[in-house]
């Protein structure tokens, strides 16, 4: 997602709501200041009104060549209205406490004067609504290389020594042009400190804001066991439980987690530790499963085996699962599609020459951790590593079917002839199975 639908797409969350929870009637009246080419105005305008949201959105720009093109771009939207607009002059009459947003994004710190801009802001907003700005609020040096020729990145007079300012910067200069509360997103990750949305709301409010209190992150620990064994080979799978357990003795639900792999590779490591948390924090005891893979023993997939165990498991006597969550897995082998070649993206087949035997074990194995479940396709091992390979010839070749139902011998095997308990009779398949 870009920067401006990403954007647009908060803005338009936040609108949504404050406009479903509004007191009184009538449209919510929206005006947007230096709008520019309209990427903001795209994603709000469009999220309102596919939430059936009735508003009056005025579009202003210092430029009249960008409103007028703005004005020909969303003809077709009903409720637009299109002004040039300095907010750095005076602000007209009709203008005054008229609006229950003013949103500006990336504008304002290249005024003169912020507490004079923000004072004219704050004069159009209601007493009930909000300022939303989305400002760069850390200077990164590239950005004066980029656009410090410009004009307007030194325009600054009221003491700054650059153009960006800080968080706290902000909320002391709003508060001096009116404002009586003044709040900012926030987060782990470095770009969350480098742009932000900040809210300045006329008044400080009586009743704190509703929000979810922050939970510290619940803390996992593991233990690795091995839950079924085929010879001298042992299939593991780890369990992860609360570190502090709020309820001694109690009985969690499990989460059982099967990971992909395109039938041949990743292992049990290969889940995403924020799916881990979300489901220990929700109350689930999460299990993450190894199992033998494709083509040393044939068909078993992520897929196939979570959505198979609606009638493995009572074929065991055991209960079957309450949910199946199967992500992204084949359903239909029938279908012509497969008997095509595909080309993936970032790893197509130019011609490689390779060995499609020259990763398969005698038996069969149960992870595989080479390359991980999250790497491009783009990377180089993708096309070096003899088993990520035997993937790539599956989709290049239009064999996956042959190979995750009728698997592949080693070399070793390959040269000893064929083997006959691998065939299965005319018309069956086997049962997916760990």
């Amino acid at each position: 997602m870009s920067s401006t639908s990403a954007r647009g797409k908060y803005l338009g969350d936040a609108l949504r709501k404050a406009c479903t929870n509004a007191a009184g009637g009538g449209k919510f009246r929206i005006l947007e200041v230096a709008a520019g080419t309209g990427g903001t105005t795209r994603y709000v305008t469009s999220h309102l009104r596919n939430h059936g949201i009735p508003f009056e959105y005025v579009f202003t720009d210092i430029s009249a060549s960008l409103v007028a093109a703005a004005k020909k771009r969303f003809s077709a939207v009903d409720s637009m209205v299109f002004e040039v607009l300095d907010v750095e002059k005076s602000v007209r009459p009709e203008y005054v406490g008229a609006f229950h947003c003013v949103i500006a994004t990336n504008c304002i710190h290249a005024t003169r004067n912020l507490e004079v801009s923000l004072s004219h802001l704050r004069a159009m907003i209601r007493e009930d609504g909000a300022l939303t700005l989305i400002e760069i609020t850390k200077n990164m040096f590239w950005l004066d290389i980029v656009v410090g020729l410009f004009e307007g990145w030194w325009l600054f007079e009221d003491g700054r020594e650059h153009a960006l300012v800080d968080e706290q910067h902000w909320e002391r200069v709003m508060k001096k042009a009116g404002f009586g509360e003044v709040l900012w997103s926030d987060g782990a990750i470095p770009e969350s400190k480098t742009v932000r949305v900040i809210g300045a709301f006329p008044r400080k409010r009586c009743v704190a804001i509703e929000s979810t209190p922050l939970k510290k992150p619940t803390k996992a620990a593991l233990e690795t066991v091995v839950y079924k064994k085929v010879g001298d080979k042992e299939i593991h799978a780890d369990i992860y439980y609360p570190d502090e357990v709020p309820v001694p003795n109690k009985k969690l639900p499990i989460a059982l987690m099967i990971h992909g792999g395109s039938h041949v590779i990743f292992s049990r490591k290969d889940i995403r530790p924020a799916q881990t948390r979300y489901l220990l924090e929700k109350g689930f005891l999460p299990v993450s499963l190894d199992h033998r893979l494709c083509p040393e023993w044939a068909w078993s997939s992520g897929g196939q085996l979570a959505m198979s165990l609606a009638w493995t498991a009572p074929q065991r006597g055991l209960r079957p699962p309450e949910a199946i969550l199967a992500f992204y897995c084949p359903t239909n082998y029938e279908d012509k599609w497969w008997r095509h070649p595909i080309q993936p993206i970032g790893a197509e087949d130019k011609g490689h020459e390779y060995d499609v035997l020259e990763a398969i074990q005698d038996e069969p194995i149960t992870n595989y951790g080479v390359v991980g479940a999250w790497e491009p396709l783009s990377d180089p091992r993708i096309l070096t590593d003899p088993r990520c390979r035997i993937v790539l010839h599956i989709n290049w070749k239009a064999q996956t079917l042959p190979v995750i139902v009728g698997g592949l011998p080693s070399r070793k095997k390959a040269d000893e002839g064929p083997d006959p308990a691998r065939a299965d009779p005319p018309g069956q398949l086997p049962t997916p199975t760990f």
